[in-house]
């Protein structure tokens, strides 16, 4: 959000936070809600301002919130703050101000009206806000939509129940009743925000993808649009690969694999492209594993590869070799240990994300199996390499 919006926003809410709490403006209970919706369309910063000037209020925190800010003004800011501290599941109120930011999603609010376009349902008044000894007197929802989403319309509502306003980005509910109605509003991306079909993936990656309790992968990224997640997909392109070249790279290599499996009599694994997202059905090289020369830890890179590996191996129960290998610079015997130390280092960290350690072994091999010259510098970065095979 721009700096000016945050300023604008930030002094609105302060002035608010003055008014309701020494201007007599909650005559009772009082709710404002602030949304700052995210490109996804789900995602959110709710910001409430509640107030009190005698019924006890409460405001219930979603479970493990993560929480921005939170304020209180007025006499009894005090207790107010060493009451929140003592309970931390709610925000309890009964005289002044409290100003509270999290961020939270959407979920069963939202359903999919188009392949670009979404409806948001809820009630005119908080369900997470509480009243006792009174009643709501006030209460309105503010949202401010992000540059790539537009409103397309909003519920009809009686005079008398509540009021809309919409302006630019910004479209507010203030709800006059003390009684709940159901509040509906749709909105969609901008056609001008809309990807060309060659650099869309697959429909998942839609802005608007929405959760499925039976395929959790359904909204998860996937560049190189193989059917695998980018967080566990093991073969995963950079982000600076040319994915047509990656997509046509992939299918060679399948059909090249495939080739000789048929000559050399393997059984076809057809689920190994499933779980990792590489072609090859036997093994593959971690390209994205490098140590630096001479030592076995491994980097920050390193451990982003593997922890995508980790979640692939968790997938499946069948049983894999972690191998290293050198170039032939140096003493062999060193090579040979080193080459062990960085397999094993591969496993212990595997086994850290949770792997079976009954499922992946490893092995040094040192110089002993290059796939290429070691005449060249190419080569020599080429023979430094950390395999996984699929063991029978």
């Amino acid at each position: 959000m721009p700096h000016t919006l945050k300023s604008r926003l930030s002094n609105i809410l302060s002035a608010l936070c003055l008014l309701i709490a020494y201007d007599s403006y909650a005559a009772s209970a009082t709710s404002d809600a602030l949304i700052l919706l995210e490109p996804d369309g789900r995602s959110h910063t709710i910001q409430y301002t509640i107030a009190s000037d005698g019924p006890l209020i409460a405001l219930e925190l979603p479970p493990e919130v993560d929480l921005q800010q939170l304020s209180f003004l007025g006499p009894n800011h005090q207790s107010l703050e060493e009451n929140f501290t003592a309970a931390s599941t709610a925000i309890e109120l009964w005289n002044g101000v409290a100003l509270v930011r999290f961020r939270t999603t959407y979920s069963h609010e939202i359903t999919q009206t188009g392949t670009h376009s979404v409806r948001l349902t809820l009630p005119s008044l908080p369900q997470e806000f509480a009243v006792e000894q009174g009643n709501i007197t006030r209460s309105s929802y503010t949202w401010i939509f992000p540059e790539n989403l537009e409103l397309v319309s909003y519920s009809a509502v009686s005079e008398d129940v509540g009021r809309w306003q919409h302006r630019g980005q910004e479209l507010a509910f203030e709800q006059f009743d003390r009684f709940a109605v159901t509040l509906s509003i749709e909105y969609r991306t901008k056609e001008s925000h809309l990807k060309p079909a060659q650099d869309t993936a697959t429909d998942a990656n839609d802005v608007f993808c929405l959760p499925n309790s039976h395929d959790p992968d359904v909204c998860a990224q996937d560049r190189d649009s193989d059917g695998v997640p980018d967080y566990r997909d093991v073969c995963l392109p950079k982000k600076n690969d040319n994915l047509l070249q990656t997509k046509a790279a992939r299918e060679i290599s399948k059909y090249s694999q495939s080739l000789h499996d048929e000559a050399q009599g393997v059984e076809h694994t057809p689920d190994w492209h499933l779980d990792f997202g590489c072609a090859n059905a036997k093994n593959f090289v971690l390209n994205e594993v490098q140590f630096p020369s001479g030592y076995s830890y491994l980097d920050y890179e390193s451990r982003q590869a593997l922890d995508r590996l980790a979640k692939a191996l968790l997938r499946t129960a069948d049983y894999f070799e972690i191998a290293a290998h050198t170039d032939d610079a140096g003493n062999t015997d060193t090579n040979l240990a080193l080459a062990k130390k960085r397999a094993e280092a591969v496993r212990y960290y595997l086994l850290l994300r949770g792997v079976n350690p009954n499922q992946v072994r490893f092995k040094g091999y040192g110089e002993q199996y290059p796939v290429a010259s070691n005449a060249t510098q190419e080569g020599r970065m080429a023979n430094r390499r950390i395999e996984l095979t699929r063991l029978k």
